[in-house]
């Protein structure tokens, strides 16, 4: 990172996430001459710590503020906490209190949670619990991994945003599903043109983009209350960064739009391979709508709009309604149904189902790359229906307008 600016140094092609491809990336990248990072963040996932820690082990590593805040935010949900993050607006500042413990000096980080939980009630314990096994309790993640201080006060990146929006990006621009390496070879060799007229400009101490207005003032307040730190007003800090945390995401197969603009992550339109009930809230509240839709090369379906949470049994007259019908037409006589390995879709009656209802389903290993092209079609539409900050007052209006786009 140059002038506030991200450029790709590397591009890397591994056939999975073990520590061992991750070892022969680093092994290979280290190589290099010029190699001399000063820290490096990563995801949590358990090949990248190890392997960092290995073939690094002179680096300052940090972990992703926002994959940090998806863990909390999906232990929420699979304590059944999801309501009462909804609905309760005490245990909504709680959740994001744990949350700021990122942004806490190292050395504060046990009285600060010491400090949260008595705030928690009793119906917070499983994640109390949680947080402190996986977060506070074991050596290895007593935060040195997901605190961030030093990082906000030297000014560097939180979350790898920037990372996981060029794969993005770049992922559209490919728009082959089982691209071959001659093919993706020279997309990349394209994609790393327009990078070296970046890095020319940016030598030349020309701006070639800035971030809006919002956040970066977001940027400046967070700054400013993690370098004003008072011991003595933990509490205080604590309350005051958690009320700049905004936490959404979107999923996958079905869909969550917003009554506000998403794009305060907008590379974080859906949640890539991950279970699809999706937690949600805003400082000054909102409310949203779950939408289930799918196309073919011949048309597409009509759009459902979801009550409440989905589950197995809800998912499969959804699939009666919206997709049995017309799936000849939209997809041919030998059509193939996509979806993900989500729980409800891989519910075993759901899978009787299919076969009895003679409907092929398109294999979907675990761990697999993501190449279910209706997330690209979701971003496209959150986009359109929120462009240039539109907002609405009521879900139907928020209806009518997903249905327009």
């Amino acid at each position: 990172m140059m002038t506030n600016a991200i450029t790709p140094l590397v591009y890397g092609l591994l056939i999975g996430k073990s520590a061992e491809d991750y070892n022969l990336f680093f092994e290979n990248v280290s190589k290099q001459d010029n190699f001399q990072p000063e820290s490096i963040m990563t995801d949590f996932e358990t090949g990248t710590i190890k392997s960092v820690k290995d073939m690094l082990p002179n680096i300052l590593h940090r972990g992703c503020l926002f994959h940090f805040s998806q863990a909390v935010c999906r232990q929420v949900q699979s304590k059944g906490l999801t309501t009462k993050y909804n609905e309760d607006e005490v245990f909504r500042l709680n959740v994001k209190e744990l949350i700021a413990l990122a942004f806490a000096p190292l050395d504060q980080i046990i009285t600060s949670f010491d400090l949260i939980c008595d705030q928690f009630d009793d119906d917070a314990n499983d994640l109390v619990e949680y947080f402190e096994k996986t977060c506070i309790g074991e050596p290895k993640r007593s935060g040195k991994l997901w605190n961030i201080h030093d990082r906000v006060a030297a000014t560097v990146p939180r979350p790898n945003n920037s990372v996981e929006g060029r794969h993005n990006a770049f992922a559209d621009r490919v728009a082959i599903s089982h691209s071959t390496i001659v093919k993706l070879g020279e997309k990349i060799r394209r994609e790393q043109s327009k990078f070296e007229v970046d890095m020319t400009k940016i030598l030349q101490s020309h701006d070639i983009k800035t971030k809006k207005a919002c956040y970066r003032k977001l940027d400046e307040r967070i700054t400013r209350l993690a370098n004003s730190f008072d011991p003595t007003q933990l509490d205080q800090f604590l309350k005051n960064m958690a009320a700049n945390i905004t936490l959404w995401s979107f999923g996958r197969t079905k869909n969550k739009f917003y009554l506000y603009d998403p794009d305060g992550f907008s590379y974080y339109w859906y949640d890539l391979r991950k279970e699809e009930e999706i937690l949600s809230t805003r400082t000054q509240g909102g409310s949203s709508v779950m939408i289930w839709a799918s196309f073919g090369w011949g048309g597409k379906s009509s759009t459902c709009f979801i009550n409440g949470r989905m589950n197995s049994n809800g998912y499969r007259e959804v699939l009666k309604i919206h997709l049995v019908d017309i799936g000849n037409a939209i997809g041919g006589s030998d059509w193939i149904f996509q979806q993900d390995n989500a729980l409800v879709h891989q519910a075993k009656v759901n899978l009787a189902w299919f076969k009895s209802q003679i409907i092929n389903v398109l294999p979907w290993p675990s761990l697999s790359p993501d190449l279910n092209h209706i997330k690209n079609l979701w971003g496209i539409l959150s986009r359109k229906v929120c462009a240039e900050g539109k907002q609405f007052k009521t879900k139907e209006q928020f209806k009518a307008a997903i249905l327009q786009s």
